[in-house]
C-alpha cells in the first residue's frame, strides 16, 4: 500500500513536471517573441538615432558655412545696403511694411505662386499682431445656481485666503467651487466677508461648511472688507481674491512658492486672465503722473514675455498675496482710497517703500470677470473712485514717482519690469539641459548667478523651441526665455538700446548674431568659448588619424579667432585656454570662468560601496571613445584582478556601440533623471578621455559628490592648473586599471580623496568660489546702455 501511495505521488509529480516544463516552453517561445519585437524596436531607434546624429552634424556644418558666407568679402559689400534700409525704411512704417511684403512676393510668390505668397502674408499679419486672438478659452464653466459645498477644516492654515463679496451670489459661489476644485500642497482657510449683500449672498453662505463668514451689515466697500478679513485671519499669508474670479490648477502653491523662491518677495500677484482666454493683467505699471497700465491686455497669455517671474510695479487687488505679518506692518490698505481703487498700487509702494519687491507670477492663472462688481463706467458708481483715487495717490508719492518711475511715453521693455542691476542678453543654441551634459549645467548655473545679483536675464535659444521642463524652470527663476515664431532682428531693434551685455556661445551659432548685435545694441559682447572647439577636433584628428577632422578643425579654428577677436570680452573655462588664446594675439580680454558644482554631503561610507561607473552624453563624441577603449582595453584587466567588478556607463543617447556593451558585468542605463543614486553607491569614477577640450563636468561632479577618480591628462586638463587636484591619473591601459584597482581596494586612500575631493571642488568650483569673476564681467557692463 505504501509502495503504491509513492507510485501514485511519483505519476502525479511527473505529470506536475510536463505541465511546468509545457509552461516554460511557452513562456520562452513568449520570451523569444518579446525580443525578436525588442530588437526591432532597438532597430528603429538606431535609425532615429543615426539620423539625429547625421542632421546634427549636417546643420552644424551648415551653420559654419553661414557663418563663413557673413563673414564675407560680398556679404559685407551689402551692409551698406542693409543699414541704408534700415534708415529709409523705419521700422513699423508704412512703406516698410510695403517693402517686406513686395520681397516676400519675390522670395516666394513668384517661386512657389500665388498660394504661398497668401499664405506668408497670413503668418506676417499675424506676427504684426503679436499672437492677439490666439488666446485659449480656459475658463471653467459657471453654474447658474449653488448649492453647498465642503471646505476641508484645517486646524493650523498656512494661507487665508479673504474673498470680499457685495451681491451677485453665483460669482462667489463658483470663485469658492474653483477654489475647492483646485487645491494644492499647501493649507489654507477660506474666509468670505460679506459687505452688507441684498441679494441672496447670505442664505447661500450659511450652507456653506468649513468656510469662515463675516458679514457686514452697512456696505463700507472693498477696502475695509479686506481689512476685515485679514483680522479674522490664522495663516501666515494673506491671498486677496475677488469674488468674480475663478482660480485654476496649481494657483495658490504658485502664488506661496514665490515667497520661498525670492526672500525679499513682499507682495506677489497672478496672471489675470478675461473667460475667453485673453490676458487681463500681466503685473501692473504705474507711470510718474501716477497713472496706470495692465501690461499685455487683450493680449494672447502664452506669449513670452508674459510667462516668467519679474519684479513689477504693483500687481492687481483681485488676486494677490502678502504675508499677515507685513501686511499688518504697512497699517493694511490705505481707508483714504474707500470704497476702492490704487488700494493696491498703494499696498505695492508701501511694500516697496519697507525694502522689499513686487513679483508678478505668471503660473498662478486666475480668471477675472472684470467689471462684475464695480462695473467699467469711470463716471458713476463705485468706478468713479478710480479717478479721485488718483489724485490722492500721486499727492501721497510724488516723491517716489518723480524719481523711480517713468513717463507714460516711455519704451514699454523698460516700464513693465524693474530692474536692480542691468540687462543682460544670452544667446545659446538651445535652452539648457543640466540634467543632460556639462555645457548646460555650467550655463545654468551662471543664469542662476546672474539673476541672485540682480541683473535680468534674457535667454534666445537659437532653435527657439519651448522645452520643457526646461523653460519653466528658468521662468520661475526670473528669465525672459523667448521661444515660438519670433524675429532676432525684429526683437533686437526693441531690446537692444536697452541691454548691458550679451553673451554668444557656441562658434556655429554665434556668428550669424554678432554683426546685428554690434549695429543695434551698445552691450559689451561677451563670446563664451565653453571649450575650444578646434583644440578638441585637433586632439580627435590625432587619436583617430583623420585628415578630414583635422581640416573640420582647422575650419573650427578661424570662426573662434574670429569671435574672439570681434567680442570685447572671451570666456574659458580653464587657464590653460586662456594660454592657448593669447598665443593666437587675443590679450587683455579673456576671463577664466569655469564649471559650477554643487557640493553633496550625502553618501555611502567605502564598505557599502561597490561597483565602477561613468557618466557623460553621448551626442558628445569623446565619451563614446572612451567608454569604447575603457570597456576594449582597460576593463578586462580590472576584472581579473576584482572579480564580479560591475561597471554602470550612465548617460543620455548611447549609440548602438554603447548599448552592445551591456552585459553581466556591464550595465548601460541611458538617461537617468536623478544621477545621485549612482554618484553616492558606486566606489570610483573613471573619465578616461583620450580627446577633448575645456574643463570636464563629469569629473567635478564626481568630486561634488565625494566619489572618487581616476582619469586621464585629458580628463584633469583645468584641475590640473589650479592646484594638485585629489584624483589619479594614467594615460595607458595597464597604468589605468592598476590605479582603479588601488583605488578601488585601499580605504585609507579612498576615504582621503573622497573628502579631499569635496574640499578642492567647494574651494574652487562652487558658486562662491567662482562668483567673483562673473561680477567683474558684469561690473565692466554697467554704463553702456
Amino acid at each position: 500500500e505504501r509502495l503504491s501511495k509513492i507510485e501514485e505521488q511519483y505519476s502525479a509529480a511527473k505529470e506536475q513536471i510536463r505541465g511546468l516544463l509545457s509552461e516554460k516552453e511557452g513562456l520562452l517561445s513568449e520570451k523569444e517573441g518579446l525580443q525578436r519585437e525588442l530588437e526591432g524596436t532597438r532597430k528603429e531607434r538606431d535609425k532615429v538615432l543615426n539620423l539625429y546624429r547625421k542632421t546634427e552634424e549636417e546643420l552644424s556644418r551648415a551653420r559654419f558655412e553661414l557663418s563663413r558666407i557673413e563673414q564675407s568679402l560680398g556679404w559685407r559689400l551689402l551692409y551698406p545696403y542693409r543699414r541704408f534700409i534700415e534708415i529709409a525704411l523705419p521700422k513699423d512704417t508704412r512703406r516698410r511694411r510695403l517693402y517686406e511684403l513686395g520681397t516676400t512676393a519675390v522670395a516666394y510668390g513668384l517661386k512657389e505662386g500665388p498660394s504661398a505668397l497668401f499664405r506668408k502674408a497670413i503668418d506676417y499679419i499675424k506676427r504684426r499682431q503679436g499672437g492677439k486672438g490666439a488666446h485659449r478659452i480656459i475658463a471653467p464653466e459657471m453654474e447658474s445656481s449653488w448649492y453647498e459645498l465642503d471646505f476641508p477644516r484645517v486646524e493650523e492654515p498656512e494661507v487665508s485666503i479673504i474673498i470680499p463679496a457685495f451681491n451677485k451670489s453665483i460669482y462667489t459661489f463658483n470663485c469658492l467651487k474653483s477654489i475647492l476644485q483646485n487645491q494644492g500642497e499647501i493649507p489654507f482657510e477660506v474666509i468670505v466677508v460679506d459687505d452688507a449683500s441684498r441679494d441672496d449672498t447670505r442664505e447661500m453662505m450659511e450652507g456653506m461648511n468649513g468656510v469662515v463668514y463675516v458679514r457686514s451689515e452697512e456696505n463700507k466697500g472693498f477696502v475695509v472688507s479686506c481689512n476685515l478679513g485679514a483680522e479674522k485671519a490664522r495663516g501666515n499669508y494673506l491671498v486677496f481674491l475677488n469674488n468674480d474670479t475663478t482660480v485654476t490648477e496649481g494657483w495658490l502653491d504658485a502664488l506661496v512658492d514665490t515667497f520661498k523662491q525670492f526672500r525679499d518677495a513682499g507682495l506677489v500677484g497672478a496672471k489675470l486672465v478675461y473667460p475667453d482666454g485673453r490676458l487681463q493683467e500681466a503685473g501692473g505699471i504705474v507711470f510718474s503722473d501716477a497713472s496706470g497700465m495692465n501690461f499685455g491686455k487683450w493680449d494672447d497669455p502664452d506669449l513670452p514675455e508674459y510667462n516668467y517671474v519679474r519684479q513689477v510695479d504693483y500687481c492687481s487687488g483681485a488676486a494677490m498675496a502678502i504675508s499677515k505679518d507685513l501686511f499688518f506692518k504697512v497699517g493694511g490698505l490705505d481707508t483714504r482710497y474707500s470704497p476702492a481703487y490704487y488700494e493696491d498700487t498703494d499696498l505695492a509702494m508701501e511694500v516697496r517703500r519697507l525694502g522689499y519687491k513686487v513679483f508678478y507670477q505668471p503660473f498662478s492663472v486666475v480668471v477675472h470677470h472684470e467689471g462684475v462688481t464695480a462695473g467699467t463706467d469711470t463716471s458713476q458708481g463705485v468706478k468713479r473712485y478710480q479717478e479721485v483715487n488718483r489724485g490722492k495717490f500721486f499727492e501721497k508719492w510724488k516723491e517716489v514717482l518723480k524719481k523711480e518711475h517713468l513717463p507714460p511715453g516711455a519704451p514699454l521693455f523698460l516700464s513693465r519690469e524693474r530692474v536692480s542691476e542691468g540687462r543682460l542678453l544670452v544667446i545659446d543654441h538651445y535652452v539648457p539641459t543640466p540634467d543632460k551634459d556639462s555645457g548646460s549645467l555650467r550655463l545654468f548655473s551662471i543664469i542662476e548667478i546672474l539673476v541672485e545679483s540682480g541683473w535680468k536675464v534674457i535667454l534666445w535659444p537659437d532653435n527657439l523651441a519651448r522645452s520643457e521642463p526646461y523653460v519653466h524652470k528658468l521662468q520661475n527663476m526670473g528669465v525672459e526665455v523667448y521661444y515660438g515664431p519670433c524675429s532676432f532682428e525684429e526683437e533686437i531693434k526693441i531690446i537692444g538700446p536697452h541691454l548691458h551685455g550679451a553673451i554668444l556661445t557656441r562658434p556655429h551659432i554665434a556668428p550669424s548674431y554678432l554683426d546685428i548685435l554690434k549695429r543695434e545694441s551698445n552691450a559689451m559682447i561677451v563670446y563664451d568659448t565653453v571649450d575650444l572647439h578646434f583644440v578638441r577636433e585637433e586632439r580627435r584628428a590625432k587619436v583617430e588619424g583623420s585628415k578630414k577632422i583635422l581640416e573640420e578643425a582647422r575650419r573650427w579654428k578661424e570662426t573662434e579667432l574670429y569671435l574672439s577677436r570681434a567680442a570685447d570680452r572671451v570666456v574659458v573655462v580653464t587657464p590653460e585656454e586662456k594660454e592657448i588664446l593669447e598665443r593666437e594675439g587675443i590679450n587683455d580680454k579673456v576671463v577664466v570662468i569655469p564649471n559650477i558644482h554643487q557640493v553633496f554631503e550625502e553618501g555611502k561610507a567605502f564598505e557599502e560601496r561597490r561597483g565602477l561607473m561613468f557618466i557623460g552624453g553621448f551626442v558628445h563624441p569623446p565619451n563614446i571613445d572612451a567608454m569604447l577603449w575603457f570597456v576594449g582595453e582597460i576593463f578586462p584587466i580590472i576584472q581579473n584582478q576584482l572579480p564580479g567588478v560591475h561597471l554602470k556607463i550612465c548617460g543620455s543617447n548611447p549609440p548602438r556601440e554603447i548599448r552592445r556593451l551591456s552585459g553581466d558585468a556591464i550595465e548601460v542605463t541611458g538617461y537617468v533623471p536623478d544621477v545621485s543614486p549612482f554618484f553616492q553607491s558606486n566606489r570610483v569614477f573613471v573619465s578616461p578621455l583620450r580627446y577633448g577640450a575645456g574643463l570636464k563636468g563629469k569629473i567635478g561632479q564626481s568630486m561634488g559628490y565625494g566619489l572618487p577618480v581616476v582619469t586621464t591628462s585629458i580628463g584633469a586638463e583645468g584641475y590640473k592648473s589650479i592646484g594638485e587636484p585629489p584624483m589619479l591619473i594614467a594615460d595607458s591601459p595597464q597604468e589605468f586599471a592598476e590605479e582603479v584597482v588601488k583605488l578601488y581596494t585601499e580605504k585609507a586612500l579612498w576615504e582621503k580623496m573622497a573628502r579631499q575631493g569635496k574640499e578642492f571642488i567647494k574651494r574652487h568650483f562652487s558658486k562662491e568660489a567662482v562668483r567673483p569673476a562673473i561680477k567683474g564681467l558684469l561690473d565692466s557692463m554697467k554704463g553702456r546702455s
